[in-house]
């Protein structure tokens, strides 16, 4: 049988590793029809924990509500095998989740305890984990919703904490993607370092303020920033493709012509579909023809 409780009753210590955002159509609901399934709490000396019910107790919170269902259990297992069992859909949905459950539960970092969350062991986890757990909860939120790997976060932690902080604080100008965060991060911190100045300088020189300003979609303004921050960091490279492009347009062949744009590996591609006698004369005419040898030898040279 459901009980009623004030919602300042309820203490949420337990989840309090989740960093779920609120759905505005669920939210909606519970303002509506108020929370309909119970939480369900334990209870230690007086205190009731929410041990399921995150949702709704966030979104009745949200919405005002003074009194909340709830439901108490009696456990017959350890408090951290409880939460680990009712909560692990929503534990083995993120890794900031599974950090947060750690560090909220004390768990051992052994291998059998992290083998549990799909987790790495190895000899210097605990301050990897450490350098994680002092992230700031808007860092830890955005990388939560972003959906970073562990792997992929401590990547991150080797960039500038600064320029991490500003890209996150402005994420909603240009809702970046796991990739380009990391790209965007990659090619600040190189910048900085190969030509000795500063992160402003760098988003200066990229038009980064006049493009969070503008009247652009988040990512018409991501998709021009990268632009520019991609040619700052390497102008040879830009230029260079720009050339080949444009030699490349001016080729009469009736065929697809394809290079690896990164410069690496030397030659062209060229792609085409033959599927008559007139279509394989056609190739071989233009191929034959001294012009269309030269264009094709022009782009060659570029690459």
């Amino acid at each position: 049988m459901a009980l009623n409780s004030t919602i300042d009753q309820f203490d949420l210590r337990y989840l309090s590793w989740r960093l779920d955002t609120l759905d505005s159509e669920f939210t909606l609901n519970i303002q509506r029809h108020g929370v309909l399934v119970p939480l369900v709490c334990v209870e230690f000396n007086g205190e009731r924990y929410i041990i399921d019910g995150f949702k709704r107790y966030r979104a009745a919170l949200h919405c005002g509500l003074s009194a909340l269902p709830y439901v108490l259990i009696d456990p017959d297992i350890p408090m951290v095998e409880l939460v680990f069992t009712i909560q692990y859909q929503a534990l083995m949905s993120s890794t900031i989740h599974k950090l947060g459950f750690l560090q909220t539960f004390e768990w051992p970092l052994d291998v059998e305890h992290l083998s549990r969350l799909s987790l790495p062991f190895y000899a210097h986890i605990k301050k990897d984990m450490s350098r994680c757990w002092v992230l700031p909860t808007s860092s830890q939120i955005f990388l939560h919703q972003k959906g970073f790997s562990f792997k992929e976060i401590l990547n991150l932690l080797h960039y500038s904490s600064n320029c991490f902080e500003i890209l996150l604080s402005d994420d909603v100008s240009f809702n970046f993607s796991k990739r380009t965060f990391d790209e965007a991060l990659s090619m600040v911190s190189a910048l900085v370092k190969r030509h000795g100045i500063s992160i402003t300088d760098v988003l200066q020189k990229t038009n980064y303020d006049d493009l969070k300003g503008s009247k652009l979609t988040a990512a018409q303004r991501l998709t021009q920033w990268m632009t520019n921050l991609r040619r700052l960091n390497s102008p040879v490279l830009i230029e260079t493709k720009r050339k080949i492009d444009h030699a490349i347009s001016l080729v009469s062949l009736p065929a697809k012509i394809s290079y690896d744009h990164t410069l690496e590996q030397p030659g062209i591609s060229i792609q085409t579909t033959i599927s008559s006698v007139a279509d394989l004369d056609e190739l071989t005419l233009a191929i034959s023809n001294a012009k269309v040898k030269h264009q094709i030898m022009d782009v060659i040279d570029l690459i």
